[in-house]
């Protein structure tokens, strides 16, 4: 039950857009400017959140914390690394989608810790409801968000 809870959590839940509606439509060169006043760019908190989702998966996998290299939060991205950029987002949000389908392994400690899996993958849902929160206001700002409902 929880698994299931967690993993609607992460496709965007009853009360936010889901994570494919807020980066629908989005040109590059919107993604990568940085507006006036602000410290990044849409896809530096995609690439953010990316890199901390491949982060857990990649410790996971192998049973360790593995020292991942990159810009945990680069400001922005060169244009034609944008599309890279959200496909490892995706790709990796789909990953930790995933290990939502597995009950024994969400009581499991994350190395070893006091944090479950469960535990992990509830604060990855909280994580990107926060950043992607922040990527609407910057397509606000760009006068390019445009909600569904």
């Amino acid at each position: 039950m929880i698994g299931a809870t967690i993993k609607n959590m992460l496709e965007g839940g009853v009360s936010f857009q889901k994570p494919q509606e807020i980066l629908a439509n989005l040109e590059p060169s919107i993604a990568i400017a940085i507006p006036q006043n602000s410290l990044h760019s849409i896809a530096g908190h995609v690439a953010h959140m990316a890199w901390w989702q491949r982060q857990a998966l990649t410790n996971l996998r192998a049973g360790k914390r593995i020292p991942q290299t990159g810009n945990e939060f680069p400001p922005t991205l060169p244009l034609e690394e944008w599309q890279n950029t959200l496909e490892d987002f995706f790709a990796s949000l789909e990953g930790l989608k995933q290990l939502c389908d597995d009950g024994a392994l969400l009581g499991q400690a994350y190395l070893g810790g006091e944090e479950t899996i469960a535990d992990l993958l509830l604060d990855f849902a909280l994580h990107n409801a926060y950043h992607l929160g922040q990527i609407v206001l910057l397509r606000r700002l760009q006068g390019v968000w445009q909600p569904s409902e």
